[in-house]
């Protein structure tokens, strides 16, 4: 079996346009709402991807802390141990930001869903249990 260790991160922030303004007295007008994407690639070539969206504000800062305080820790690491993963990041990042902020980032990174689908993939094409 190939390699499971996190080999490179891909970090996207898209502003999506709404079809028309939505507008309210507390938050104001609302002309976009903020995709952020990260794309997690193995050694092996298995990939996922996890997202989350804003309602147009912050969108930025959670880019932010993936590409600066996530990514350059996880290089290297094993993409097939999400728990340990989630774990991991929960601890390294928890005394800045320890909210929901922190559970979003956190799940855009672990992509767990297709990390175990690629896993489980790779291990019955190689005779392995999955």
């Amino acid at each position: 079996m190939t390699s499971t260790a996190i080999k490179k991160i891909d970090i996207r922030l898209f502003a999506v346009p709404l079809p028309e303004v939505l507008s309210d007295a507390k938050h104001g007008d609302h002309t976009h709402f903020e995709l952020v994407t990260v794309t997690v690639t193995l050694e092996n070539g298995c990939l996922g991807t996890g997202y989350t969206y804003t309602g147009g504000k912050g969108g930025r800062a959670i880019h932010a802390t993936i590409k600066h305080d996530l990514a350059p820790v996880l290089i290297g690491k094993d993409g097939s141990a999400i728990m340990e993963t989630y774990d991991f990041m929960e601890w390294h990042i928890h005394l800045n930001c320890r909210n929901s902020d922190t559970l979003i980032r956190m799940s855009e990174v672990s992509s767990a869903d297709s990390f175990r689908k690629s896993i489980a993939n790779e291990d019955r094409s190689s005779g392995g249990d999955p």
